[in-house]
């Protein structure tokens, strides 16, 4: 047996090793970061060069009724969220199984993949592929992980509340001034529309 097979491993597509629940929630995020930049481009592009098409698209209440553009451009960003997603639902399955056989733990992988993919076709775009693909990266996220359930808990990685409500008041205590930066982005919510209506 290799000897890192079990090793935590935190990068965002290796396939070896396993990857806990706190590294699976980054990387979901980074990916749902990356898919909202992929699925709003086309909508980008309608608000600076076309922007007579705005009213046609924001009365489309149902995906069935997109163009033929749109739908490809739908399963094109589930294919790039859902390819990003598999190097991490296979770390995540092997620690959740915590099993030696490759092929059990990719099939699994695979078969949560597909359900994740579907969640972008047309046919499950409209209500079941969402609640079956948010079902999966639930149950991966809060499933305990058999290998990473017996390591010792590491006290210095908590949840710290003060430097996510006040980010930049905590960073000022603790001598950490890069994060004086997202002062003037919680003033944009509120100068924005200020200055829009002047």
């Amino acid at each position: 047996m290799n000897e890192n097979y079990f090793v935590e491993n935190d990068k965002f597509l290796s396939m070896n090793g396993i990857l806990g629940r706190r590294n699976f929630v980054i990387n979901t995020l980074i990916i749902e970061i990356i898919k909202t930049l992929i699925g709003s481009t086309p909508f980008v592009y309608f608000v600076l060069f076309n922007p007579k098409y705005i009213p046609e698209l924001s009365v489309i209440n149902n995906i069935s009724n997109l163009p033929v553009w749109a739908l490809i451009w739908i399963c094109a960003m589930g294919l790039v969220s859902t390819a990003l997603y598999f190097p991490s639902i296979v770390r995540r399955v092997r620690d959740i199984i915590g099993d030696i056989d490759d092929n059990r733990v990719y099939l699994v992988s695979s078969v949560l993949s597909v359900i994740i993919f579907v969640a972008y076709t047309p046919v499950g775009a409209n209500f079941w592929g969402k609640w079956f693909s948010f079902f999966v990266i639930l149950v991966l996220i809060f499933q305990k992980g058999i290998i990473s359930s017996q390591r010792p808990i590491n006290t210095l990685i908590k949840f710290n509340w003060g430097a996510f409500l006040l980010n930049w008041i905590w960073g000022i205590m603790h001598k950490k001034y890069i994060t004086l930066l997202y002062f003037p982005a919680c003033l944009v919510p509120v100068v924005g529309p200020l200055a829009i209506s002047i």
